[in-house]
């Protein structure tokens, strides 16, 4: 690869990680170095490492060259130091020397040698000059041996000029050219790089063994005070974790900001704030570092953490097992820089300095307790015990699934290595490769038509279980030569406008537009899904069956600028979900269209991965799927224009065809629009005047000629015939939710085979492995199922309970309204018997006595029912205010304690 010419000998371009694992093109080799002829070329060139099994050791300069030859002659090794100097080797600028050999399993880059870069009584002096802070300066360090191995990359000769530091003079640069500088022939070879030996295609192979005696030999050389390795802060939070409690680490990342840890405490330099797509970064410069580039930056690729890019940071550490650098928490990143990695210091630290809430941590295990490497981990009783009963048939399948095939070995070590879930690692990888594949790959017409690879899968676990974790981490194991689409899924409408849409040129009829074959949606929280699927006449979840099945896409709208055609076979989609449990209605609510039968479902969880030692992770996996038919030039996508309109070619020379060629129509149409307003481009977001084919004739019918059938086996065309006999029977009781699996497993197996760098035929080991993940999809769906109904019988509980409180509280009221009316009509019916009595003593009337019908006549209307009379004149009796008669008992008179209340409530 090219190298910068700033000084800083880090590769040309931004993306020059993916050449560790693929082979750049000739025409990016073009871009690079330019066409050959050409006058202009870069100053110099180097190797990414990580193909090829490639590792590098350097010397920093003549002085310590010349001690670690020494050393290897010591040690016996001078004959190995011969022949690996003899394969490929090169001097740098400073006399150090690169070896290069290969071996197996290459480590990260790797520092084995370091030193002081200033003694105690230089760092005085330079204090005192103002140079340097006297606190920062004992702790500057300088590299005198180190590898670069997977993730690295290293300048080789001849390069020169601008590519190292300093004054100079310098080969001439491409920009140079173009702006008509020559510069050609004025060389500084004090700043060259230089060969010694051998080249790329010499270079020798090393057993691990002689490897570890070249490192032993290195690590003499180190002059740093040594200290034991930091503590394994990963593992203990893991275990305080698992006993429920929230770590002092976990508050700290929280309620700290990098500013604080890095500008504050470490007086670290913030040079630069970028606002990436993963989210906002911070690059940190080290006090002291002269070069002014970033040493550090704080949430790079959104990883939470400091990932440390210079290598004279000291205490930085070694990287994660498949990390390229070291990267630490701010609780982590506190005890290296701050107290020598003392862990339980740094808690000491957080504590004094912070509140910390009470109920943060477990002391012990942050106090006296940190274990590291393969120390005991703290028990929490057998961890089997805590399992849920699926989840141990689960880890059942995984001991005979995982074995059966290495590229499912390297899935579930490469997810222990990151700890995530291999189910759910594997089911993005499913996904991301089957993007990838042409959609003239289908499944035979066993039932009906042929059939779509179309995939859906969901990704269960609660909050913060893993869901996007897995999908990270399967992003950096699955690489691909052909750049995959995501997107977040939208509507019905929404889904079909990632395909194609319908473009307007000026003063023409509309056209489609056709964006992509190809497109991965990502749905990071099933309630987005839920929500778009609410609104009103939401068509997302009939497209989503529809895409599932591989059938035609698309709405017939009275308005045409609507209209979009997606034809079978035309386009490949697939979808990933996360899924909590409790809240998969979104999808489980649709059983009786189909839609949850449609996915994978794959654990996020795997309890396993806390009991297992971390492995090595294995190195990104290149998937070469099927290219031919993105080819321009021939296979699917030219012969669907065949199929629909004539290409030039096919228009012969000289004839107007390119009018009817579908892709000049959509192109000029396109351009006729930009150049009326200048942002069709912008709206499409693409450039119309570049589709390729493999753009093109979505909306144009399949000829079945074109399509690549994938061969099944024998076994699953008996078990999907016999399924189907079954259902002609009104008696057959299949689950509603088993409706489409075979369908699933032919799917999950087809991209097993693609895993498997193999694309025609599905053999017997796909099937049987394919039906393994689909009885842990299975168990996945029923777990979803009993948290989803537990869920709801909860819910359902809540409000029935708030239901019956407002019950009683209305019963409630109307028990006091109703006693008020009581007391009320008691009084009206004292009061008329106590009248009687008073007419009667006059001589007004001849009896005291009142018949039941005349003392009901006496109450209000309104308590002379729902029993309030009734009532009433029962308390009355009870209180001994009135007393019915013995030869008439519907005759009442009032009792003298009748009238005494009468004349104290009157009083009163």
């Amino acid at each position: 690869m090219a190298v910068r010419e700033d000084g800083s000998k880090a590769p040309l371009g931004a993306s020059w990680k993916r050449y560790q694992i693929a082979q750049p093109t000739e025409a990016e080799m073009t871009d690079m170095f330019g066409a050959e002829g050409s006058d202009g070329r870069p100053a110099g060139f180097g190797l990414a490492l990580g193909m090829g099994e490639f590792e590098c050791l350097e010397t920093e300069d003549a002085a310590t060259e010349e001690r670690f030859v020494a050393a290897c002659e010591a040690a016996g090794l001078t004959e190995l130091l011969a022949r690996i100097t003899a394969g490929y080797a090169d001097r740098g600028p400073g006399g150090g020397v690169h070896r290069v050999y290969q071996v197996e399993n290459p480590d990260p880059n790797t520092k084995l040698a370091m030193r002081r870069e200033f003694s105690p009584d230089e760092a005085k002096k330079r204090a005192a000059a103002g140079k340097d802070d006297p606190e920062e300066q004992t702790n500057h360090t300088q590299v005198l041996v180190e590898t670069r191995g997977a993730g690295g990359f290293i300048v080789c000769a001849p390069s020169g000029g601008p590519v190292h530091k300093g004054k100079g003079a310098r080969f001439a640069t491409r920009a140079d050219h173009e702006a008509g500088k020559v510069l050609v022939g004025k060389v500084a070879p004090r700043r060259a790089w230089k060969d010694l030996s051998g080249g790329p295609e010499t270079v020798v192979r090393v057993s691990p063994a002689e490897k570890a005696a070249l490192w032993a030999a290195a690590r003499t050389l180190d002059e740093l005070p040594t200290r034991e390795e930091a503590p394994a802060y990963v593992g203990v939070a893991q275990t305080v974790r698992a006993s429920g409690a929230k770590t002092v680490g976990d508050w700290f990342d929280a309620n700290v900001s990098w500013r604080e840890v890095m500008a504050g405490v470490l007086g670290w330099k913030c040079v630069k704030t970028v606002k990436a797509s993963t989210g906002v970064e911070e690059w940190w410069m080290r006090p002291g570092d002269s070069t002014k580039e970033r040493s550090a930056v704080s949430n790079h690729l959104n990883n939470k953490r400091l990932t440390i890019f210079s290598s004279s940071v000291d205490w930085a550490g070694e990287p994660a097992p498949g990390q390229n650098y070291p990267a630490h928490d701010k609780l982590g990143v506190i005890a290296r820089a701050e107290h020598d990695g003392d862990f339980s210091a740094a808690v000491r630290w957080v504590r004094e300095n912070y509140d910390v809430p009470e109920g943060i941590g477990v002391s012990d295990i942050e106090l006296g307790g940190m274990f590291a490497g393969n120390a005991a981990r703290p028990s929490f009783g057998d961890w089997r015990d805590r399992l849920l009963p699926h989840e141990l048939d689960i880890m059942e399948i995984g001991k005979e699934f995982w074995e059966a095939r290495p590229v499912l070995t390297e899935v579930r070590d490469f997810a222990y290595a990151r700890r995530v879930s291999p189910w759910a690692l594997l089911g993005n990888a499913l996904c991301m490769v089957l993007t990838a594949v042409p959609p003239s790959y289908v499944l035979p017409g066993t039932v009906g038509s042929e059939a779509g690879l179309n995939f859906f899968m969901a990704a269960v676990a609660k909050s913060g279980g893993g869901k996007d974790t897995s999908a990270g981490a399967a992003e950096d194991y699955v690489q691909l030569e052909k750049e995959l689409k995501q997107v977040t899924p939208g509507s019905g409408e929404g889904i079909n406008k990632q395909f194609a849409v319908k473009f307007k040129p000026k003063g023409k009829p509309y056209v489609q537009v056709n964006q992509a074959n190809s497109v991965m949606f990502v749905c990071s929280e099933v309630d987005t899904l839920n929500a778009l699927k609410n609104r009103d006449s939401s068509t997302l979840g009939s497209e989503l069956r529809k895409a599932w099945s591989g059938d035609r896409l698309g709405f017939a709208y009275a308005t045409e600028d609507k209209a979009v055609t997606i034809q079978k076979h035309r386009y490949r989609m697939t979808m990933t979900v996360n899924v909590q449990p409790g809240r998969a209605g979104a999808i489980l609510g649709e059983a009786a269209g189909g839609t949850p039968q449609r996915f994978l479902w794959m654990p996020a969880t795997d309890p396993v991965r806390t009991q297992c030692q971390m492995p090595t992770a294995p190195e990104p996996r290149l998937f070469r799927v099927p290219r031919e038919d993105w080819d321009s030039d021939h296979g699917w996508a030219a012969a669907a224009m065949r199929g629909g309109a004539k290409s030039k070619k096919d228009s012969g020379s000289g004839s107007d065809g390119a009018e009817d060629n579908i892709k000049s129509e959509n192109a000029e149409a396109a351009e006729a629009e930009a150049e009326a307003d200048g942002s069709a481009s912008m709206d499409l977001g693409l450039n119309p005047a570049e589709l390729k084919s493999e753009f093109l004739a979505l909306e144009v019918p399949v000829n079945k000629a074109d399509l690549r059938i994938i061969a099944i086996p024998e076994e699953a065309a008996e078990l999907i015939q016999r399924e189907i006999d079954a259902k002609e029977f009104a008696d057959y009781e299949g689950d509603e939710l088993d409706s489409h699996a075979q369908l699933m497993q032919l799917k999950v197996a087809a991209a097993l085979m693609f895993m498997d760098n193999r694309h025609d035929k599905i053999n017997d080991a796909d099937w049987e492995l394919a039906g393994m993940l689909m009885k842990v999809s299975s168990m996945t769906r029923s777990y979803v199922l009993n948290t989803l109904a537990e869920t709801e019988h909860k819910s359902n509980i809540a409000r029935g309970k708030a239901e019956a409180t407002r019950t009683l509280a209305r019963d409630d009221v109307i028990t006091d309204t109703k006693t008020k009316a009581i007391a009320t009509a008691a009084r009206r019916i004292r009061s008329a018997l106590v009248k009687a009595r008073t007419l009667h003593a006059a001589g007004g009337q001849e009896s005291d006595t009142m018949k039941r019908t005349e003392l009901r006549r006496s109450v209000h209307k309104d308590h002379r029912k729902d029993g309030i009379f009734d009532a009433a004149m029962e308390e009355c009796v009870a209180d001994g205010v009135i007393e019915s008669l013995t030869e008439d008992p519907r005759s009442f008179r009032v009792t003298a304690a009748g009238v005494a209340a009468h004349e104290e409530a009157r009083a009163a």
